[in-house]
Order: structure tokens, then sequence, then C-alpha cells
């Protein structure tokens, strides 16, 4: 003891002192756990943040573009163009749902661990989860770092079911 400068070497020194040091050092690396997790729930909120920004950006030059072409007498060639570029922002908008942070997809749900939104028949199919990912920032404090792209943009379409077999 008078080596080491430690009351307490083993657990058998003093039961009760070692209880105590144990409970402590659980709290620490608990706490410093929760720290850990709230740096990167913000890092991935403002990664976030900022592709919703880009989304709205998207959404509203394509609303302002689809006015536009209702409101003009455009012709034929016009209206392709513009197709063209609705296209590119479509490309565009599956980009910025793809994207990661730390290998976290934040709009895959809780499926992180893939892009979300992938070609499928001439359309996009969505392979998240509806549900999204939550981190423990403290007691009673589960905080949502991804979302659906559902929650983001309405992605996800409703199955329309009848009770001809078309196929």
């Amino acid at each position: 003891k008078a080596s080491s400068g430690l009351r307490v070497q083993r657990p058998s020194d003093d039961p009760i002192a070692a209880s105590v040091i144990a409970s402590i050092d659980h709290k620490l690396e608990r706490d410093g756990q929760r720290d850990r997790n709230m740096s990167h729930a913000s890092a991935v909120m403002n990664n976030l943040d900022t592709s919703l920004g880009e989304i709205g950006d998207l959404v509203r030059n394509a609303k302002t573009i689809a006015l536009e072409q209702v409101q003009s007498t455009a012709d034929e060639g016009t209206r392709a163009e513009m197709a063209n570029v609705i296209q590119q922002q479509i490309t565009q908008l599956t980009g910025i749902l793809n994207r990661d942070f730390a290998g976290l997809h934040y709009f895959a749900g809780a499926a992180t661990g893939g892009a979300p939104i992938e070609s499928f028949h001439n359309g996009y199919r969505y392979t998240g989860t509806r549900e999204g990912l939550y981190t423990d920032l403290g007691p009673e404090l589960d905080f949502p770092i991804t979302m659906a792209a559902d929650d983001a943009i309405g992605a996800l379409s409703s199955r329309v079911e009848g009770v001809v077999d078309l196929n």
C-alpha cells in the first residue's frame, strides 16, 4: 500500500471501498460513452440537416420548373429539356438520400449499413426501414439519429392491390 500509494490494490483489501470504486468507474465509463454518443449524434444531425436543406432546394426548384411548364406555351423540345433537368434532380435526390456519415446511412432508418435507395425496374426502391436508429444520451433519453426516407420526402407509395391478377 505504501509503495503504490493506493489504499485498495485488491477487492479483498477493502470490499466496501472496492465496490464504491467499481461503481464510480462504471459511471465514468457510461458518461464517457454518452459524451461520445452526443458528439456522434451532433455530427450526424449536422449532416442530416444539410441534406434536408439540399432536398428542400431541389424540391422548390422542381416545383418552379413544373409551374413554368404548366403556365407556358413551351414547345416539345423545351419540355423534353426540362424533363432532363428534372431527371438530373431526381438523380441528385437519390444521391443525397444515399449519403452516409462514417458508414451510417442516415436516411435508411435502422438499416444503416447500405444505401437505402436503389434503381429498380425503371424506378427506385427503398431498402431501408421505417423506424430510425436511436442513440443513448442519458436516462430515458433515446435520441433518433437516422430517419426513414419516407419521413424525409414521402418516398414510399402505398401498395396497389386488386382482385384481378394482372400478370
